[in-house]
């Protein structure tokens, strides 16, 4: 029953690091959203960092 806990627990922080990094990922696409070349070139960067994390925790 311990190990079943822990494993919830350990999922339920990637799921809130996950929801963090999408607020931070969302945030900065708002702010950078007048700078239309620096999101050109920086959203897609993110969108590959953000999609590589994710498959790692898959």
């Amino acid at each position: 029953m311990e190990k079943g806990s822990i494993i919830i627990e350990t999922v339920v922080l990637i799921h809130e690091k996950i929801f963090n990094l999408l607020t931070v990922y969302v945030w900065a696409c708002h702010v950078m959203s007048q700078r239309s070349i620096t999101v050109s070139i920086l959203m897609p960067l993110l969108a590959s960092t953000f999609d590589n994390t994710c498959m790692a925790y898959v």
